[in-house]
């Protein structure tokens, strides 16, 4: 893996003797209310409450990976040849879990299956740890201008300096590593002068209108590393060394941010606002999966 740092100086945590999050009997991610006798009342992906008396208690880690998407209602892009989007965010998330741990980092994954997974609990679990930074893993549907070299797109918080800088920094590695592999590249939308580090605002509020950049109280970006409507990147998307570099570029801007005090780059104005009440990640007609 490619990054201009050798060893990691991971931050200490405090670890307490009570749980933030648990992971169910059948490996369900959430949040924990509070300790209660004998388990632990907790926050359902759905935004129930219930109590569970079994799992595996987590509390602090330094880095939380979304996996975008999730669930056969919310599946996300489909790429040309069939990739489902919520299945390759998962497989390149779990990448980047593997790798950071090596690197000596504690990291916890949303979800580590398939099923639905509302954004204010995403969200909610990344706030409820205490994590440093939360990426959501995602990858762009449609097609694009074509572009000299990789299109990636990183979103940040418009008023997060360390969430911007964190962007800067993975989109930097992901271009210069994904680079190493051959495909008809695009970019932006048709071209567009929004491809790079940008953040994207609601037209109606003037909020930031991503809410997995918007809810989280930490740094959080939303990394958007390949084109699934692309042929060339979804044939690539289809090979483990493609995944592999995309979780490399992630870990290596993470770890940057974390060892340096490099400002990234790849920054641009957004070109136009959403006026729209978004496309999914609520919890209408959200049914829990089976926490055990």
């Amino acid at each position: 893996m490619t990054t201009t740092t050798t060893i990691p100086v991971v931050p200490a945590l405090d670890h307490d003797e009570e749980a933030r999050a648990l992971i169910t009997s059948t490996g369900i991610v959430v949040p924990v209310l509070e300790t209660v006798i004998g388990g632990w009342r907790v926050r359902t992906p759905c935004q129930n409450e219930t109590v569970l008396l079994a799992g595996t208690p987590i509390d602090r880690v330094h880095v939380v990976i979304d996996a975008g998407h999730g669930g056969s209602a919310e599946p996300g892009a489909v790429g040309v040849n069939g990739i489902v989007e919520s299945e390759l965010n998962l497989q390149v998330a779990l990448h980047v879990e593997q790798l950071l741990e090596a690197a000596g980092y504690e990291v916890l994954l949303t979800r580590y299956s398939d099923y639905r997974l509302p954004i204010i609990t995403r969200a909610e679990i990344a706030n409820t740890l205490g994590a440093d930074l939360l990426v959501s893993i995602h990858h762009n549907a449609g097609t694009a201008g074509a572009s000299p070299a990789p299109g990636s797109e990183v979103y940040h918080a418009r008023d997060s300096v360390e969430g911007k800088r964190l962007a800067g920094l993975i989109r930097e590695e992901a271009v210069a590593q994904l680079a190493d592999f051959e495909a008809d590249w695009v970019a932006g939308p048709d071209g567009g002068p929004d491809e790079g580090v940008t953040y994207r605002l609601d037209a109606r509020t003037g909020d930031d209108f991503y809410g997995m950049v918007r809810r989280p109280t930490i740094p959080a970006v939303i990394t958007e590393m390949s084109y699934l409507g692309n042929p060339t990147e979804a044939a690539l998307l289809e090979t483990p060394g493609y995944r592999l570099a995309e979780a490399e570029a992630v870990v290596a801007g993470i770890v940057r941010w974390y060892e340096t005090e490099d400002p990234g780059s790849g920054f641009v104005e957004p070109s136009y606002q959403i006026d729209s009440s978004g496309g999914g990640g609520g919890t209408t007609g959200c049914v829990d999966p089976e926490l055990g």
